[in-house]
Order: C-alpha cells, then structure tokens, then sequence
C-alpha cells in the first residue's frame, strides 16, 4: 500500500518525538498546579495556563469557559474497630461521600459480584459492607466502584468500606454518591478486617467521615484549529485535566491533557493540510461525575450533530501498548487498521462501552467516539 502522506506522517512524527514539549507540559501541571482539583483554585490556574500554551502553539481563540456542579472538600475521617478488641484502621474518605457517623456489624462481600447483593440483602441491611476494588472474576466488563457502592445501598447498607486489591499502594480513592458514609483502606488493611471477621464471626466498626458537599465553579478550556477546507464536520480532541485530591494525577490524566495540547501544537503547525477543523477540549471535575464534558455537551447542543468523531485520552501515559477502543463502532476499525499501517505501527484495536469517561456525554448524543488510555 502506497501512503500519500508518508512526508507529513514523517514531519509529524519526527516533531512529536523529537520534542520536550509534552514532558515539560505535564511537570509544570503536577508540580505547579497540584491535582488541579475543582474549587481549588488550582483548577482555574492550571487552565489559565493551558490557555497559553495553546495561544502560544497558534491555536484559535482559545478560552475557559465556567460551569457550577456539585463539589466536594475532604475533612478528617476515622475507622474504627470497636467489637471484639478495640483498634483504629488508617483510612481515607471517598470523593463526594456524605459526612456521617456509622457504628455496625462489618460483611465482607469479596469483589462484590453483581449477584452478591441481592443474596445477602438480609446480611447487608443496615450493616457496614466492605468489597475490593477488583472486577469479579469471570466478569466480561468492568465493575465500577460506582456500582458496587450503588448496589450495597440498594441493599440497605448502613457504611461501606472500599478496600484496594493492590498490595503497597495505600487506600484507593474515586467519587461515589453522598448517601452513606464511605471510605477506602488498603490492601493490607483490609485483609486485617476480612481476617478479623473470619477468625471472630463478628466485627462491630464505626466509620466517621468530615467532608463538605457544596457547589463549586470550575472550568473546561476550549481552543479550535480550523480546516484547509469545505468540510465543517469537526474532530474533537478531549481529555480531563484533574486528578484525585490525594495526588497530582500525573498519569490519570495529566498525561491525557498534554496529549491533547501536543497534538494541537504538532497539527497547528500542519493546517493547510486539514481537511477538516479541529477542537480540543480539556475538561475539569471528571473524576467526580464527568461534569465537565457533561456540562461542554449542554452548552454547545448545536455542536453536536456536527462532530464526526471524538477521541478521549483517559490516563493516556500508562505504562504498554496504546491501542484504541472504538465504543461498539466496528465500522471505524478498518479505518484505524489503514492508518496503523501506513505509518507502520501495530496498534491495539478493541471495542467496548463504558460510561466512565469523558467520551460518555458525546457518545450519549450520538457521536461516535473512541478512547485511548
């Protein structure tokens, strides 16, 4: 197969290898700018500088635009065994967990399988509920932590605890919903609890959390590169640039924001041979419900019918093989195989869906979508 943009697959290429611009780009977001996390102010100075960034690499017009959602800030929070010895268990509260006090009986559910909740409804109601952070084995699709902490809900749990099912890597974290208190253990601590339980029958805990749920304003940064030609269907770059507010989110998903900001310095530099415009979108607040391209989505409704393909970079720098998950779109593969071709590169193909990025709102209103990450 001949490719007719081998020069400019080449120029593209050499400039995005032989380039420190994405590298230098995610330091400054992580050790300046913290986890970016929304309401911070951090969030509005990192977006101020990805706005210049952007200005910088000759993008157009491009700007911040505010939305309100449903925020959260972290207080203190304790776990506690009180029955049958008396021991506190290092813990972290849950993004967007309510603030509460709980005391009852632990049940250890494992991985949490779907069919688990309903089995022990009886044993749930009104106890404190641990699972692992581990999709279920034999599962096809991913078990979210969402769903696990919904389900023991609609079970009647009282608490929930979330363990990590990774050794020497601390509590995990995610957002949740503020209905029942929740927190997140480690590994090690966890197996502690399940131990506990299993030798002793009975665990009596009490889970203490001091966060505050209120409002804040945040913002999702917006740029545009305009095509060499007719078409006004759009391509539309996108990824949310927060992390969790334990860490600076190098990988989830530093790395995506620079990944969309350096293919819009790399193409900026190609414009007259864009067939089509472009828009890169860097959204906030993904991590605690994908208010940012929910709220991109609602803003620009005219856009919509408009977009020919959108495509997510979620933690886009993790370690292997990069490939594309097309969201059930079968039709695009042949296309991407081509590509993967021209230039040589074998790049993993697959096809899923799952609500748990910010391709999710695009995808809702029709637009095909693809992630990578």
């Amino acid at each position: 197969m001949v490719n007719p943009y081998e020069e400019l697959d080449k120029r593209i290429l050499g400039e995005v290898y032989g380039s420190k611009e994405t590298m230098d780009n995610l330091v400054v977001l992580c050790d300046e700018y913290n986890s970016r996390w929304p309401g911070s102010g951090d969030d509005k100075a990192s977006c101020e500088y990805m706005v210049g960034k952007l200005e910088e690499y000759g993008l157009e017009n491009p700007h911040m635009e505010e939305f309100t959602h449903p925020g959260w800030i972290r207080g203190s929070s304790v776990l506690r065994v009180t029955e049958p010895r008396e021991r506190e268990v290092p813990c972290i509260a849950l993004p967007m967990g309510c603030e509460g006090e709980v005391e009852a009986e632990l049940v250890f559910l494992g991985d949490g399988p779907v069919e688990i909740y309903e089995k022990r409804k009886d044993d749930i109601e009104g106890k404190i509920v641990m699972v692992t952070s581990r999709t279920p084995r034999g599962m096809t699709r991913t078990l979210h932590r969402s769903e696990k902490y919904q389900r023991s809900v609609l079970a009647g749990a009282a608490g929930w605890i979330f363990m990590n099912h990774y050794p020497a890597y601390g509590p995990p974290t995610g957002g949740i919903s503020p209905i029942i208190p929740a927190v997140g253990v480690s590994y090690e601590e966890g197996n502690y609890l399940a131990r506990l339980l299993r030798r002793k029958g009975k665990v009596k805990v009490r889970i203490e959390t001091r966060c505050k749920n209120l409002d804040v304003d945040t913002w999702n940064v917006v740029a545009d590169l305009p095509g060499a030609g007719d078409d006004d269907e759009t391509l539309v770059y996108g990824a949310h640039y927060e992390g969790h507010d334990i860490a600076v989110g190098a990988l989830d998903d530093a790395t995506g924001a620079v990944c969309v900001i350096e293919v819009a310095r790399v193409l900026s530099q190609e414009r007259e041979h864009l067939k089509r415009p472009m828009k890169f979108l860097l959204f906030g607040s993904e991590e605690i419900g994908l208010f940012g391209s929910r709220a991109y989505v609602d803003q620009h409704p005219e856009e919509m019918e408009r977009i020919r393909f959108m495509l997510n970079f979620d933690a886009a720098g993790r370690a292997g093989r990069q490939g594309f998950n097309l969201s059930g779109h079968p039709e695009l593969e042949p296309f991407f195989h081509e590509i993967a071709d021209a230039i040589s590169v074998d790049i993993p193909i697959w096809q899923s869906v799952s609500p748990y990025s910010d391709h999710w709102p695009f995808l809702l209103k029709g637009v095909p979508t693809g992630r990578m990450g």
